[in-house]
């Protein structure tokens, strides 16, 4: 028995699987390239369905890096400081990779204005998730714990004004997830989210340890 309870430990240990996060189906109503969308702002509401008396958008993204979303309106394209966004209960809601924030999207007849989801705001979206903040890391380092054997989940969330414009996880292959930001193990491990593998004052990597909670 106990050396069936080795072999299990040094395979979870070992393993470098990525565990995909299950995401919500709050999620599928996201807004792809030429989507049209329409605003009332009489009522507040996004939908797909197109009103004479609303404001209707056709989605693109910039030809620059970054992949930033533009949204047409009357030949205009009107930039929204967002990489994806989706509707959700007559919400736009957007989100920029660069900066790690979520947002609750309006448009005020000339520009996107942008109001910051909070975690508390984010619990309705990523119910099982761990919010990791950028204002608790301590010289770009942070330790959390976990359950041994359990999966967690953790989201990096940014509550300051820093910018981490082109930065990925370092062997985690998570590119193609909805949010690179998001990261989940079943092992302890460290977590080392950078631009390009530098550790420069410029770029600064942030390294996040996975260390598990006490066994009794």
């Amino acid at each position: 028995m106990i050396k069936k309870f080795a072999i299990i430990l040094a395979l979870l240990l070992c393993c470098n699987t990525v565990y995909a996060y299950d995401f919500s189906d709050k999620f599928s109503n996201s807004i792809k390239i030429q989507d049209k969308i329409s605003y009332c702002p009489q009522q507040n509401v996004w939908s797909r369905e197109l009103k004479n008396d609303c404001y209707t958008f056709t989605r693109y993204v910039t030809s620059g890096t970054g992949s930033f979303s533009e949204y047409e309106y009357n030949q205009t394209k009107i930039p929204a400081n967002s990489t994806f966004e989706f509707i959700y209960d007559g919400k736009l809601i957007g989100y920029n990779h660069h900066t790690l924030k979520f947002f609750n999207m309006t448009y005020d007849g000339q520009k996107f204005q942008g109001k910051e989801l909070s975690t508390q705001d984010l619990k309705e979206f990523f119910p099982d998730v761990e919010f990791v903040k950028i204002s608790e890391f301590k010289n770009n380092e942070i330790t959390l714990y976990k359950p041994l054997f359990s999966k967690k989940n953790y989201l990096l969330v940014n509550d300051t004004d820093l910018d981490f414009y082109k930065y990925f996880f370092e062997n985690y292959k998570n590119e193609k997830t909805l949010f690179r930001a998001l990261f989940s193990t079943i092992r302890p491990r460290t977590f080392i989210y950078s631009h390009f593998g530098s550790r420069g004052k410029l770029y600064p990597a942030l390294f996040i340890h996975i260390k598990t909670s006490s066994l009794f």
